[in-house]
């Protein structure tokens, strides 16, 4: 069972040029990521959801009333140093929710760059 993936950019091209959507596409195309990377153009998205970092994960539950979130944070614990991860946190939610059970932790604090916008 595959699970959708996009990515996500809501950074202001003004605030800080190095994270425009353009340059992180050009990013993303060069690492080969096998999902789509959207730009939320007016930031509503990370308003709705109230993402405060780069990267912060949504992983979404499908439920009789539409979406909830599952999980909400980081990847894992180590942003640096993919070798000394100890703690997968969305590989674990997915698993979990595969289970047919809750992920624990729900959230792990985000650990990236601010988002950029512009109010």
């Amino acid at each position: 069972m595959g699970f959708p993936v996009v990515a996500i950019n809501s950074n202001s091209p003004e605030i800080s040029p190095d994270d425009s959507f353009s340059h992180m596409k050009q990013l993303s195309d060069e690492k080969d990521y096998p999902f789509p990377y959207l730009k939320d153009e007016d930031q509503e998205v990370c308003k709705a959801y109230g993402a405060t970092r780069n990267p912060q994960v949504y992983l979404l539950e499908k439920s009789s009333s539409g979406f909830k979130i599952a999980y909400v944070g980081a990847i894992d614990d180590n942003s640096l140093d993919p070798k000394s991860v100890s703690i997968k946190y969305v590989d674990n939610a997915i698993t979990t929710l595969l289970r047919g059970l809750r992920p624990e932790p729900a959230s792990a604090k985000p650990i990236g760059c601010i988002i950029k916008t512009t109010n």
